[in-house]
């Protein structure tokens, strides 16, 4: 009986090269392709890190703006309250007797305790510290003497940030009475209160 493989060793040899070679190079297409694969996702990956970085940092930003806008807003509150505090206190010495003051050398202005609790609650609501509320209500229920609006003033100039230091250092002249050029006053001369 013949034999039944009719493949010699010569030709399964020259098989065994042809598949092996084949293999070969469809292993190094698999690992080109795989290599292709894994540029491409690093590259798609960090397109979407960065696309996620950005969008996280926009969103970040946005954050801070609207609060820098609120704080802004709220730094403008607290500004026209503590003017309106010194406005107040203006109103409030004018209006009391002092030693040694006569009682034409000052002015008289007006204010209303409708604006002084409404500065009160608007100072309460968006002032840091008590300094100014304080030093508004020492005015209102103490003896002070007209040189009481310098440290409302330097306590308005602490709670808005421009600083501890005492500007106008001349207590006696600090508060003005009257001035020249007032309907109120007509031809008077000014006297330091």
């Amino acid at each position: 009986m013949q034999n039944a493989n009719p493949i010699t060793p010569e030709v399964q040899q020259a098989i065994n090269a042809t598949v092996n070679a084949l293999f070969f190079k469809i292993g190094i297409y698999w690992f080109l392709l795989l290599c292709v694969i894994i540029v491409l996702l690093v590259f798609l990956g960090h397109r979407y890190v960065n696309v996620f970085v950005e969008k996280s940092l926009e969103k970040y930003r946005s954050e801070i703006r609207s609060l820098e806008m609120i704080e802004q807003a709220r730094w403008e509150i607290k500004r026209d309250a503590c003017l309106s505090a010194l406005n107040i206190t203006n109103a409030i010495l004018s209006n009391y007797k002092y030693e040694k003051v006569d009682e034409e050398d000052i002015v008289k202005q007006s204010v209303t305790t409708r604006a002084v609790r409404e500065c009160f609650n608007t100072l309460a609501c968006t002032c840091d510290t008590s300094v100014v509320i304080d030093e508004l209500k020492n005015i209102l229920y103490s003896s002070v003497k007209p040189d009481a609006i310098v440290d409302i003033r330097t306590a308005v100039r602490k709670e808005l940030g421009f600083g501890n230091e005492i500007i106008d250092t001349d207590r006696e002249k600090a508060f003005v009475g009257k001035v020249i050029g007032d309907p109120a006053v007509g031809k008077a001369k000014v006297t330091p209160s």
